[in-house]
Parts: structure tokens; sequence; C-alpha cells
């Protein structure tokens, strides 16, 4: 009886999958933002190439360019498959505290899945310089949190701070 209960449980977990089976990049990435401001390739040799490519990719500082703005890239990873037809991506300021600065649907290309690849413009006007920045995705407004990431923006270079100079007050 116990031989065939301990056969039983061995043929069980020779079919489970072992623990220590490779994580695919998903796996390996899941819950994490990737921002860029360079497009991310289309496919990749292998998972782990995926997984190097995106760790050398990540950004996590931005700069603006003269006119305002700056184009990023984004590839969000999740711990597993969502089934859904829209996103929101929130970028919260946490400078001091956390506070909604921005908030964006984000449409995915396939109804179900783990990598969602998309793209977004940042703007000075709405996006302070010099400020500290949390962007995460969620399934739905005020969903659950599927993916974040955290980055700064600066400003251009060779913009330096307003220079205040003390002025004299004529008291008569």
């Amino acid at each position: 009886m116990h031989v065939r209960l301990l056969a039983a449980t061995l043929l069980l977990l020779s079919l489970a999958a072992p623990a220590g089976a490779k994580k695919t990049a998903e796996d390996r990435l899941g819950g994490k933002i990737i921002l860029s401001t360079k497009m991310f390739p289309r496919q990749f040799a292998s998972d782990g190439a995926m997984v190097a490519h995106m760790k050398k990719a990540h950004t996590k500082a931005f700069r603006y360019d003269e006119s305002g703005k700056i184009e990023v890239e984004f590839m969000a990873f999740f711990a597993r498959p969502h089934t859904t037809t829209e996103f929101t991506g929130t970028i919260y300021d946490v400078t001091e505290g956390r506070q909604v600065a921005g908030t964006f649907p984000i449409y995915p290309a396939q109804k179900e899945t783990r990598v969602l690849q998309s793209g977004m413009t940042l703007n000075r006007e709405t996006y302070a310089a010099e400020r500290r920045y949390l962007f995460v995705i969620t399934n739905g407004y005020r969903g659950a949190v599927l993916a974040e990431a955290n980055f700064v923006l600066q400003r251009p270079a060779g913009e330096r701070d307003a220079k205040v100079e003390p002025t004299v007050v004529d008291m008569q």
C-alpha cells in the first residue's frame, strides 16, 4: 500500500514542472516596465537575450530636448496573462508624496497578453523637469497594478536654474 502511494506521488512529481525549470523572459521581468527612448527589437534570439537587452535598454532618467518633449517607448511585463482590450497608464509625481500627474489608455495588440509594448510623449507643461515619477499600468481605471517603473525627468542640457539677483528698493 505504501509502495503504491509512493510510486503515485513520484509519478505526479515527475509530471509536474520541475522547480528549477527555466523561467521565461516574462517570468523574469514580470511586474516591471522597461522604459527607453529607442525602439525595441521585434524579436530576440532567446529569452536570455531578451532579458539582457531589456536590462541594458532600461532608462531611469530622461532629459528634455529644446522643444520640451520626450518620446518614450515602453515594454511592460505582466506576471500572468491578462485578457482585456484596454489597460490604463498612470504617471504619479512622487517627488513630494504621490500625486497623479497624468493618465491615458493603452490598447494592446492582442486581447490576451503578458507583454505590452507601446509609447508615450512626455511634455514639459504636464510633467515638470527635475522631478521623480512612478509609471504604473493597471487593468482598467483604478484596477490592480500590473507593472511599474520609476524614472526622473531632467531639464535640457545647458539649462540652469534662474539666477535671482537682489534688488534695491528705494524707500523714500
